[in-house]
C-alpha cells in the first residue's frame, strides 16, 4: 500500500484487499503472544527461565504480541467484523485451552505459564469484540487494554513469588514444594494478593478488565438476539474465567495451607521462615503487589489515564460517563466465575487430581500434547512424504519434459540438415552456376561445405557423448540414433547454460571495446 507508518495504515488500505497480508502477520505475531494453536512454546519456556525472565516473558513479550493485533486491528481492519469473528474464535480457544491446561499442570510456573496463555485469550476476546461490536466496542476495546496492563501487573507478582519459592529449595513440582509457604506472611499475602487479581475478585484488579470484556460480550449477544451460537461465547469465558479461579486455589492451597508429604522437608520449610526472601526482593514484589488492591478499588482511575496515551492509536472516543463497575449486575458476573471455580476445585482437584498418598497426580494424557501429537508428526513425516511425493511427480514430469524437447530437437536438427542440404545445393547448382558447365566457385563450394559439416559435427557429437555419460553402449555411429537424452534433463540445462554465456558475451565484449 506504499507506507509501513501505522497512522497512515487505515487510509491507505481502504478499498484493498489485504486479508491475506494481515493473516500472515496475524500467525507471527500471534506466536509471538502465545495464541492457538502457536502457543506450545510458553509453557515450556517458563519453567526453564528464571523468575525475572518468566515475569518479562508474560508482562511483556507476549504484549508485544498483542500489540502487532491491535495495529492489524485498529488501523487496517477497523471494524471490520469477518476479521472480528476470526479474532474472536482464537481468543475463545486460546483462553480456554490455557485455563484447562493450568488446571492440569502441577508444575508451579508451568502452571502460571499456561494462565499466561489463557488471559492472553481474554485480551484476544476484547480484541475480536472491537471488530464485532464496530462502533459500539468502546467498552470491550478498553477492556482489552485494561487487562494487557493488569496482567502484566499480576504475573510479575506470580512469577516473582514462584522464583522465591525456587531459590530456596530449586523444585517446582507441587508435590515437592508442597507447605513451603506455611509461616512466611509476606509470601503469603503477595502470592493472595496476585491470585485474587488474576480470579477477577471483586476489588481487584483483574475484575475491572475481566468485567468490561464480559460486559462487551453481553452487548454483542443482545445485539444478535441472543442467538445460541453467541451465547456459546459468553459461556466458555464465564467457564474459562471460573477455571482461573480453580488452578490458583490449586497452587495457593497446596503452597501455602496443606503440609509436606514428608515430615522432615516441611520442617526443612519451617527453619527457613525468617530467611528466605532478601530486602531488595521484598520492595519489588510488595510494591507490585499493593498496585493490585489499588487499582481494584478505583478502576475508573486507571482506566482513564490507559486510554489518555492510547485512544489515537485505537481509533477510540473517550466515555461520556464512568462505567458501575461494582454494579448487581457486574458483581453478580464475578459471583458465577468463582463458584464454577471452587465446583471445578472440589470435584476436578482434590477428588480427581489429589490423593493423600501420592499427592499431586496429572492427570493430562500424553496423546493429547499438541507438539507430540501434531506438530512433530506433521514436521518430521507428514510433510516430507507430502513434499517428496510432489518431488517424484516433479521428477517424471521433468523426464517427460525432457524426452519431449529431444524429440523435438531431434526433429529441428533433422530439419535444419535438410535445409542446409538444400541451401548449399541451390547456392552451388543455381546462383553461381555459368552455362551448361556449370562453374563452380570456390567461395560457394567452401561456404556451403561449412555450413553441413557444422551441423554434421554439432549431431555427430552430442550422439556420441550423451550416452557414453550413462553408459549407453549401443552403437551411436548410426545417424538415426536418437535415444541419448532418456532419463535426463543434463541436454537442457548445458543448452541454457550455453545460451546465458552466449547472451553475456553479446552484451560484455561491444562494451569492454567501447
Amino acid at each position: 500500500v506504499g507506507t509501513l507508518r501505522i497512522d497512515q495504515l487505515y487510509e491507505a488500505c481502504q478499498g484493498k484487499d489485504v486479508y491475506v497480508a494481515c493473516f500472515c502477520m496475524l500467525v507471527g505475531f500471534g506466536a509471538k503472544a502465545g495464541a492457538f494453536p502457536l502457543q506450545i512454546w510458553l509453557p515450556k519456556a517458563h519453567p526453564v527461565a528464571p523468575a525475572p525472565a518468566s515475569a518479562l516473558l508474560s508482562g511483556i513479550l507476549t504484549k508485544t504480541g498483542i500489540f502487532g493485533v491491535l495495529v492489524i486491528s485498529c488501523q487496517i481492519l477497523l471494524h471490520d467484523a469477518t476479521w472480528g469473528a476470526i479474532i474472536l474464535v482464537i481468543g475463545m480457544i486460546t483462553m480456554f485451552l490455557g485455563a484447562l491446561l493450568a488446571v492440569f499442570s502441577i508444575d508451579f510456573k508451568r502452571t502460571l505459564a499456561c494462565s499466561s496463555v489463557s488471559q492472553i485469550g481474554f485480551i484476544l476476546v476484547g480484541v475480536g469484540m472491537q471488530g464485532l461490536l464496530g462502533e459500539a466496542n468502546e467498552i470491550a476495546i478498553r477492556g482489552t487494554v485494561l487487562h494487557m496492563v493488569n496482567h502484566s501487573l499480576f504475573k510479575l507478582v506470580l512469577f516473582m513469588a514462584a522464583g522465591v519459592v525456587y531459590m530456596n529449595i530449586h523444585k517446582l513440582e507441587l508435590n515437592d514444594i508442597r507447605g513451603f509457604g506455611r509461616g512466611k506472611p509476606f509470601l503469603h499475602v503477595a502470592f493472595l494478593l496476585g491470585a485474587l487479581g488474576l480470579a477477577g475478585v471483586p476489588l481487584f484488579n483483574g475484575y475491572a478488565s475481566k468485567t468490561l470484556i464480559h460486559e462487551g460480550l453481553v452487548e454483542w449477544v443482545h445485539e444478535t438476539h441472543g442467538q445460541f451460537i453467541f451465547r456459546f461465547a459468553e459461556w466458555v469465558f464465564l467457564f474459562a474465567a471460573g477455571l482461573t479461579t480453580a488452578y490458583m486455589l490449586k497452587m495457593y492451597i497446596a503452597v501455602f495451607w496443606q503440609k509436606n508429604a514428608d515430615a522432615s522437608v516441611q520442617k526443612r520449610f519451617d527453619g527457613m521462615n525468617k530467611n528466605y526472601i532478601d530486602v531488595r526482593s521484598r520492595i519489588a514484589i510488595g510494591i507490585s503487589a499493593l498496585l493490585i488492591p489499588v487499582l481494584g478499588v478505583l478502576p475508573n482511575g486507571l482506566l482513564l489515564k490507559a486510554f489518555e496515551i492510547s485512544e489515537e492509536f485505537l481509533n477510540q472516543h473517550a466515555l461520556s460517563h464512568d462505567i458501575e463497575f461494582f454494579s448487581l449486575v457486574n458483581i453478580k458476573g464475578g459471583a458465577i466465575t468463582l463458584v464454577i471455580g471452587t465446583v471445578v476445585y472440589l470435584t476436578v482437584v482434590r477428588k480427581w487430581m489429589y490423593r493423600n498418598t501420592e499427592g499431586y497426580i496429572n492427570r493430562w494424557p500424553e496423546r493429547l500434547d499438541l507438539e507430540n501429537a501434531v506438530y512433530r508428526p506433521v514436521v518430521m513425516e507428514y510433510i516430507p512424504g507430502v513434499l517428496g511425493f510432489i518431488a517424484g511427480i516433479m521428477n517424471v514430469l521433468a523426464d517427460t519434459f525432457a524426452r519431449t524437447a529431444v524429440c523435438v530437437l531431434s526433429f529441428v536438427s533433422r530439419l535444419m540438415d535438410e535445409i542446409s542440404d538444400a541451401a548449399a545445393l541451390f547456392i552451388r547448382e543455381g546462383l553461381f552456376s555459368r552455362g551448361e558447365g556449370k562453374v563452380r566457385p570456390k567461395t560457394a563450394t567452401v561456404f556451403a561445405a561449412c555450413i553441413r559439416r557444422s551441423f554434421d559435427a554439432v549431431r555427430r557429437v552430442f550422439w556420441k557423448i550423451c550416452p557414453r555419460i550413462h553408459g549407453d553402449t549401443r552403437d551411436v555411429t548410426d545417424l538415426r540414433y536418437g535415444s541419448y537424452f532418456t532419463n535426463s534433463v543434463t541436454f537442457g540445462l548445458l543448452i541454457c547454460t550455453i545460451g546465458i554465456v552466449f547472451a553475456l558475451l553479446y552484451v560484455l565484449i561491444p562494451a569492454l571495446f567501447s
